[in-house]
């Protein structure tokens, strides 16, 4: 904020300058009908360039002020990005706690079961065996996938600096992983057409994973208001010479709102149950503000489609 003051404050000296400068030279003319010892060209000739640094300097003026405008609207974005990411941590922390529990529970039971046989070694004599050929590998399988957690965990809070190359697919199967540690209904389908092969990209990875949650979860929770009885999200991925195109469809009824891009405006929401109407507005300025890509909705007869366009895959 002090650097967009800074910017403000030279705009405005600019400008002051450059009235200045026009003042001087009219004063210049005025005098010049007084006291008429100078030419009409050398006094023409001052007057144009008198209003040529004026028109210079306002232009400089206006270009600060908007630099600075410029910078103010960035940093209200990076703000609002922030403040997503800072409300949904209850939620993530929920997701981790209950991927947690079942990699816990099955270490507390194998850990369990190793105490009773070094308890009994008389009457199990192939404990040795047991815990290298069954416990051990378990136990190793579960450290792994708590330390897998918690790197997704990481990885989905990075502020991601620096673009990365990643593959779709793998980010896709990710999300989707993320999604299953909530408690939603069996009924609920998440299906993926997976290409055949890896598709690349150099972008963000957590801002599409954001993205893909943020869609995907609003499309759970419509279809919980409005009782869909097969609900469907339908995850597909294609590559272009040009760039990517990740689709994502569900049989929810579409969206009830005219025109349909309104679901994109800040505090708008069009669920029964009033949210922060800030999830999709975060989203399409995740794609098109910081992925460089396009974020663009339309109704199916069976529900919404987003597409999501990333450039050059």
């Amino acid at each position: 904020m002090a650097q967009i003051a800074k910017e403000r404050v030279a705009g405005s000296l600019a400008c002051l300058l450059g009235q200045g400068v026009l003042f001087l030279t009219l004063l210049f003319r005025l005098v010049y009908g007084v006291f008429a010892d100078f030419t009409y060209s050398v006094v023409d000739m001052a007057l144009s360039v008198g209003l040529l640094v004026f028109l210079l300097l306002v232009a400089l003026a206006i270009s600060r002020s908007l630099d600075a405008q410029r910078k103010l609207v960035i940093d209200q974005r990076q703000a609002v990005i922030a403040q997503s990411r800072f409300t949904s941590f209850g939620k993530m922390i929920g997701m981790i706690a209950h991927q947690w529990r079942a990699p816990l529970a099955r270490q507390g039971a194998m850990l369990t079961e190793l105490q009773i046989l070094l308890e009994h070694p008389e009457k199990n004599h192939d404990v040795v065996a047991r815990f290298r050929e069954t416990l051990l590998p378990r136990m190793q399988e579960n450290h792994q996938q708590l330390g897998q957690i918690f790197h997704d965990f990481q990885q989905f809070f990075a502020s991601d600096v620096r673009r990365e190359v990643f593959d779709i697919c793998k980010e896709v199967d990710h999300t989707i992983a993320l999604i299953a540690t909530q408690q939603i209904p069996d009924i609920i389908d998440i299906e993926f057409l997976r290409p055949e092969g890896k598709v690349v990209v150099n972008n963000y990875p957590s801002a599409f994973t954001h993205v893909l949650l943020t869609i995907i979860e609003n499309a759970i929770d419509i279809f919980a208001e409005r009782d869909v009885l097969a609900p469907v999200v339908v995850i597909s991925v294609m590559e272009y010479e040009s760039g990517v195109l990740i689709r994502i469809a569900d049989n929810g009824g579409g969206i009830h709102v005219t025109p349909i891009e309104k679901v994109f405006a800040s505090f708008f929401s069009g669920k029964i149950e009033q949210g922060m109407g800030m999830g999709l507005h975060i989203a399409k300025m995740l794609v098109e503000d910081r992925m460089g890509g396009t974020l663009s909705v339309e109704n199916l007869p069976t529900g919404a489609c987003f597409d999501v366009y990333l450039w050059g895959g």
